[in-house]
């Protein structure tokens, strides 16, 4: 299954990596002592690195539904790390981030990682992994934070290249289960319909008999099989009341959670 290759979040811009991005990831974090202290690949030290990283990147979105992402700034576009989904069959994957420094502490890698989980509930990843080093409590928060269940300590499981310390460390085994988090089309469908008549219930009797079509009988089974923001687009797009509308699309990203840009 294809998805759009750009994931919006309500920060950031999460897509795949291209060959014109090398200089700009070993800048920003890839050759960065700090940002990649604690993570399970080594430091960029050359162009070469990176260039490679971006070969595999492309490799992984050829054969798999999607894979690595690069993190951008919604508002200025700029490079601030990179996530994605890495593939071991057709519903399982892991998962991770690394942020440039200046992009930490604002609650960014939440968001990112929101967004990965619910792109891999679309693409119906039955389960999700990620693991980071026992010490590194800020990531297990992170992880914890975006639905992440923690599964056990592995001892002596991965080297950390970048840590300075020989030998296997110990690490944070992590899961989560998007596909099993999401009800089905026609509970999607009638969420979206319980919304509309929650909201429709605060508005002038004239407004809403412009939308009467929308709660006749068997609507929610109409609208069966469709993804869960089709109703609220076809609000603002036929008849032009985002404003009015807007309470609804709040509700249903509450409902869905605000990463998922993708669907939302």
């Amino acid at each position: 299954m294809r998805v759009p290759v750009t994931v919006e979040t309500e920060r950031l811009v999460l897509r795949p990596p291209r060959a014109d991005d090398a200089p700009a990831v070993l800048a920003r974090y890839a050759a960065d002592p700090e940002v990649t202290r604690w993570l399970a690949w080594p430091r960029h030290r050359t162009l070469a690195d990176t260039r490679a990283f971006l070969e595999f990147a492309q490799a992984e979105w050829a054969r798999w539904p999607a894979g690595p992402l690069l993190i951008e700034c919604r508002a200025s576009g700029a490079l601030l790390g990179s996530t994605g989904l890495a593939f071991e069959a057709a519903d399982r994957a892991t998962t991770g981030y690394v942020l440039a420094r200046d992009a930490w502490g604002r609650g960014l890698a939440s968001e990112a990682l929101s967004a990965v989980v619910a792109l891999a509930a679309r693409l119906g990843v039955a389960r999700l992994a990620a693991h980071c080093h026992v010490e590194h409590l800020a990531s297990s928060r992170v992880l914890e934070r975006a639905g992440f269940v923690l599964e056990g300590v592995e001892r002596a499981a991965e080297v950390f290249p970048n840590l300075g310390r020989p030998g296997p460390q110990d690490v944070r085994r992590y899961a989560c289960t998007p596909a099993s988090a999401r009800p089905g089309p026609g509970a999607r469908s009638a969420a979206h319909v319980a919304l509309l008549r929650r909201w429709l219930a605060f508005a002038d009797a004239g407004f809403a008999g412009d939308f009467g079509e929308f709660f006749t009988p068997g609507y929610a089974g109409h609208l069966s099989g469709r993804i869960h923001m089709d109703l609220a687009e076809l609000v603002r797009l036929e008849h032009g009341f985002a404003a009015a509308f807007a309470p609804v699309v709040r509700s249903v990203e509450e409902l869905w959670g605000t990463g998922d840009r993708v669907v939302l």
